[in-house]
C-alpha cells in the first residue's frame, strides 16, 4: 500500500522560496490563470501553423511548470538545464510563426534525427533485431527528404553534409531574429550550456573546500540559480504568451498578458539578475 505521506521535494526550500519570491507567488495565479486562458482552447483551423503554434506553446507552458518545481526546491542548476529548452522552443516558435513555410523542413528533419538513431541501434545490437520493413522504410524517409538538409561541408573541396539542424541558421543566429528572445542568450542558452554538457566549469562550480587545502562537493541548494532562472523563464513564457495573441488575434486576452507584463516588472524591479549558486 502506498505512503499516504510520501512526498517528493523539500519543504524547507518551498518555504525559503516563497519568502525570497514573495512578490512571486502572491501574482502567481494571475500568470498562471492568463496561461490556462491561452491555452485551453481549441483552434478550428486545417492549416499546420494554426494548430502547431498552439501546441507548441502548449509545451512550452509544461516546461515553465517544470523549471517552478525545479527552483522551489532548491534545484537551481537544473532548472537552468531546461531553461535551455524552454528558449530554444520559444526562438522556435517565433521562427516559425515568422516563416510559415518552413513548418515542413521542421516536422521533416525528424527522419534525419529517425535514420541517426536507427544507425546506433544497428550498430549497437545489429540489423538482424530489427524488421527489415521498418529499415527500408526509415532508409526510404531519410532519402526522401536530405537533400533539403544538405549544406556545403568545404568550400574548397566541394564537400557536403547533412545539417545537424532543420534549418541553416543555428539557434543562437535564429534568436538575433526576433523581438527581444536574443537578447536572452546568455543567460538562457550559454550560461545553462555549462551544465547540460560535460564540461569542467560544471564541475568546477559544484565544488567547495573541505579541509585545509582539501575540496568536496557543495550538496547546497543552489538557490540564486533558481531565482534568476525562474526571472528569466518568466520573461520567456510571457514572450510566448504574447506571441500566441498576437497570431490569433485574442483581443480579449490582451489586457491579462499586460499586467502579467507588469507584474514582471514590479516583481523583479527590486532583484537585478543574478548567476552563479
Amino acid at each position: 500500500m502506498a505512503d499516504p505521506e510520501a512526498l517528493f521535494g523539500f519543504p524547507e526550500e518551498w518555504q525559503s522560496f516563497r519568502e525570497r519570491n514573495d512578490k512571486f507567488t502572491e501574482r502567481f495565479p494571475r500568470l498562471l490563470e492568463t496561461m490556462r486562458r491561452v491555452f485551453d482552447r481549441s483552434v478550428e483551423s486545417g492549416e499546420p501553423i494554426d494548430r502547431f503554434v498552439i501546441l507548441y506553446g502548449r509545451m512550452c507552458m509544461e516546461e515553465f511548470y517544470e523549471i517552478l518545481l525545479m527552483c522551489g526546491n532548491g534545484y537551481g542548476i537544473g532548472a537552468q538545464k531546461i531553461l535551455r529548452g524552454l528558449w530554444e522552443k520559444a526562438v522556435t516558435l517565433e521562427h516559425l510563426v515568422n516563416h510559415p513555410d518552413q513548418l515542413s523542413d521542421f516536422f521533416d528533419y525528424h527522419h534525419v534525427s529517425d535514420y541517426k538513431l536507427f544507425s546506433s541501434v544497428r550498430d549497437i545490437i545489429g540489423s538482424d533485431a530489427l524488421p527489415l520493413a521498418i529499415i527500408e522504410q526509415n532508409a526510404a524517409d531519410y532519402e526522401s527528404v536530405k537533400g533539403r538538409f544538405t549544406i556545403t561541408d568545404c568550400k574548397k573541396c566541394g564537400t557536403t553534409r547533412v545539417n545537424h539542424t532543420w534549418n541553416k541558421l543555428d539557434i543562437v543566429s535564429m534568436s538575433k531574429h526576433t523581438r527581444m528572445l536574443g537578447k536572452l542568450v546568455n543567460e538562457a542558452y550559454y550560461i545553462p550550456m555549462r551544465h547540460t554538457h560535460s564540461t569542467a566549469s560544471s564541475f568546477v562550480m559544484r565544488l567547495e573546500e573541505s579541509d585545509p587545502g582539501g575540496l568536496g562537493f557543495n550538496p547546497d541548494p543552489q538557490r540564486k540559480a533558481a531565482d534568476s532562472t525562474l526571472r528569466t523563464a518568466q520573461l520567456i513564457i510571457l514572450e510566448i504568451l504574447d506571441i500566441q495573441q498576437k497570431f490569433y488575434s485574442l483581443a480579449d486576452l490582451q489586457p491579462m498578458i499586460e499586467e502579467c507584463e507588469q507584474d514582471w516588472i514590479e516583481i523583479y524591479r527590486r532583484k537585478p539578475p543574478e548567476s552563479g549558486n
